[in-house]
């Protein structure tokens, strides 16, 4: 006669089993999956991004207050103050770039952007990469900007920037926009009466049902043509050699004529 089979038994050979069947074939440990199936690992997702920086920095802490720079005290200052008695709006937004951009000056060797691209037609091994901006930063190499020649040649960069910021303008949200009128306020010694039009930037777009999401370049890369790049050299000769003799009604022009920015 068998003897039969105590029921712990076959809980205990039932628990074995399902423990087997549990482990990887490769005898490792199961990995943790996230909601979309992909392993997640100590601090983070696979691949999605992290820290960056340069001679073990982060990139933030190269980050400058480009108004504390001694070329724009110097240079760039004055030049806006004296395009707000021309022009007090574009003078706005010269001011806006400086204080509202973010401007790092890091020791990297920036990416050159082709020669058909910036409008010029001799080769790339000619030009240097000086900066480079996007719709919230300018980059600048710290190597070369050290190594230019003067500090008028340090200013005439940061006016480059800025002018090219005044017109990547146009693809910026109704925020942006707002900040860039009040932004004179900025460069007052009592920034009291700046904070306060800032909030009420932040009050109106907040509440008054004002999409302040717009995506204005339609989610495409922006990229300025060589035409662009063509007429923002031509502005910044224009207001660094020729700042005294320029008028309202000859500045309001240029920039209809040439779609640069409207207001």
């Amino acid at each position: 006669m068998k003897t039969p089979i105590k029921p712990l038994a076959l809980l205990l050979v039932f628990s074995l089993l399902s423990l087997s069947a549990c482990q990887p074939k490769d005898g490792s440990t199961p990995s943790a999956k996230g909601k979309s199936g992909s392993r997640q690992t100590e601090g983070g997702v696979d691949s999605v991004g992290g820290g960056n920086g340069v001679n073990n920095r982060t990139f933030e802490s190269f980050a400058v207050k480009v108004e504390h720079t001694t070329p724009f005290t110097n240079a760039i200052l004055p030049l806006i103050k004296k395009m707000q008695d021309i022009h007090p709006r574009f003078a706005s937004d010269m001011a806006h770039i400086a204080l509202h951009r973010k401007w790092y000056i890091l020791p990297v060797k920036l990416k050159t952007i082709p020669a058909e691209l910036i409008g010029v037609n001799f080769a790339d091994s000619k030009t240097q990469q000086l900066a480079v901006q996007s719709l919230n930063a300018v980059w600048i190499d710290e190597v070369l900007y050290k190594k230019m020649p003067s500090e008028k040649e340090q200013s005439r960069l940061l006016l480059h920037e800025i002018v090219m910021g005044i017109r990547l303008m146009q693809y910026k949200r109704p925020l942006d926009q707002c900040h860039s009128e009040i932004a004179l306020k900025g460069l007052e010694s009592d920034k009291k009466e700046y904070k306060k039009a800032i909030d009420q930037c932040a009050m109106k777009y907040l509440f008054s049902g004002t999409d302040i999401t717009t995506d204005l370049h339609n989610g495409n890369p922006v990229q300025l043509t060589g035409e662009d790049y063509d007429n923002i050299r031509e502005l910044v000769v224009t207001l660094s050699d020729e700042s005294k003799t320029l008028s309202r009604l000859e500045l309001e022009a240029w920039l209809k004529d040439r779609s640069f920015r409207s207001y």
